[in-house]
């Protein structure tokens, strides 16, 4: 009798993940300028650099993004990285990354006009990090982030789904997917 109970969970516990959501192909994307690899649905992804002028100088923010124009599913998976100048933030600041870090979600809450579902700090790849969860759009979609700090590379990493979606197995296939590679120095090409 066991044996059936734990055959039919084994069959329903595949039968989701063959036909459910986390039937995606991915691909793994590899940045050694950025020092990561990170798994994104298969597809073209898109690339894009910003340059910020701010009160400590002009900082390249570097994003690295996949979207999906589907109705069902995760439609944004986004990986993005910039370097502050190395007297301004450092991953053993851990008082200051505190801050860094509160200020780092409420601008992101500002950004979609949504409401703060849960934000935590947390151990992210060994270094310090936030977690957190806003609401957006009336409540009709959900951005999942995580940004950590590295040396002085600040990392965030998002996901935006229609809130039906929210906890797919898609978007921790994304967020477990994350590795540190070593670190190469841009070329400049």
């Amino acid at each position: 009798m066991k044996s059936i109970i734990v055959s039919l969970i084994i069959c329903v516990s595949l039968s989701g993940n063959l036909c459910g959501q986390d039937a995606l192909s991915w691909q793994k994307y590899k940045d050694s300028v950025a020092g990561l690899s990170l798994l994104f649905p298969t597809s073209d992804l898109l690339f894009h650099t910003d340059t910020l002028s701010t009160a400590m100088g002009d900082i390249e923010y570097h994003t690295v993004l996949h979207h999906s124009e589907e109705e069902k599913g995760v439609s944004i998976y986004k990986v993005s990285y910039c370097d502050y100048p190395k007297e301004t933030i450092h991953h053993d600041s851990v008082e200051l990354l505190q801050e860094f870090f509160k200020a780092t979600v409420e601008s992101s809450v500002e950004s979609v006009d949504g409401e703060l579902v849960y934000e935590s700090s947390m151990q992210i790849l060994g270094a310090p990090g936030m977690v957190w969860r806003i609401n957006y759009n009336k409540g009709k979609a959900v951005l999942h982030s995580r940004a950590f700090v590295i040396d002085n590379r600040y990392y965030l990493i998002q996901s935006a789904a229609p809130r039906a979606y929210a906890l797919s197995p898609e978007m921790e296939t994304f967020f477990n997917s994350l590795r540190m590679i070593e670190r190469s120095e841009s070329t400049g090409d």
